[in-house]
């Protein structure tokens, strides 16, 4: 049968996250045999037996599993590996630790989409949660909720290697906005925690200083000198309190929804 949805997952050292993402994929495993979805696992030589657990994925799942090592040089190489290992028309990636939550006609929305990408809702939970947040009007644009055709990859090209964490928001940016898609649909949930590397603030700054150096057109982030401050601050404090603040005073407003979700 022809792969029409391949989903990457990338992990090093994740097991438990790694276990999460398999369930939830198990829990949707109807509608994702549907859209005849293949899992591609990149570990980055993992120590801590998420590799014995990727190579049980297909066992846990029932979705058709591809997993590959290969030295840790950061999470674009290892995203760029999952392109290329993939062999399916649309690409989905998901990190260890976020999970699937509503893959409802999925496979009709894949197969009836003339667009070059489908973004679906987003939301956010912290590890171990029970409850969710998700936007009431307004689309995030994160590489969790963003469903695209494999062949933007020859237009746009790899993902860029020489940033750290801002490489996947500078693709998506690119995708031409007229051939995007909207879906009124949570399709997947993401994990936050200090220990993101998105909410890293050394990789932050990284990034921000290799944008100058290239002279790249991107602002990931909107005030870069108060996003450092604040996730300097949240490292050393564990805890991503200004995202749940700004959800917390969202649904004062109306402008973010509380859902309930399995772990």
């Amino acid at each position: 049968m022809k792969t029409e949805l391949s989903i990457i997952i990338v992990v090093k050292n994740s097991k438990d996250d790694l276990r999460k993402t398999l369930h939830s994929i198990r829990a949707n495993n109807t509608e994702l045999l549907r859209a005849s979805a293949e899992i591609v696992i990149i570990d980055g030589l993992s120590s801590d037996g998420s590799w014995e657990l990727s190579t049980r994925a297909e066992q846990i799942t029932g979705v058709r599993t591809q997993c590959y090592q290969q030295p840790p040089q950061g999470i674009y190489p290892a995203m760029n590996l999952g392109q290329y290992k993939s062999s399916g028309n649309w690409l989905i990636y998901i990190n260890a630790g976020d999970i699937f939550h509503d893959c409802t006609n999925l496979s009709n929305i894949l197969q009836q989409s003339r667009s070059s990408a489908i973004q679906f809702k987003s939301a956010i939970k912290r590890p171990s949660s029970r409850h969710a947040y998700t936007k009431s009007k307004q689309w995030d644009r994160c590489h969790q909720a963003l469903v695209y055709r494999k062949g933007n990859h020859e237009i746009l090209g790899r993902y860029n290697e020489s940033l750290k964490i801002c490489s996947d928001s500078l693709f998506i940016k690119n995708l031409e906005e007229s051939r995007i898609e909207y879906a009124d649909q949570i399709l997947s949930i993401t994990q936050v925690s200090p220990n993101n590397a998105s909410r890293n603030p050394r990789l932050v700054r990284e990034d921000l200083e290799s944008l100058a150096r290239f002279k790249i057109d991107h602002q990931p982030w909107r005030k870069p000198r108060l996003t450092l401050t604040v996730l300097r601050i949240e490292a050393a404090l564990g805890s991503s309190t200004s995202v749940w603040a700004l959800c917390h005073i969202g649904r004062l407003f109306s402008k973010y929804q509380k859902i309930d979700v399995s772990d």
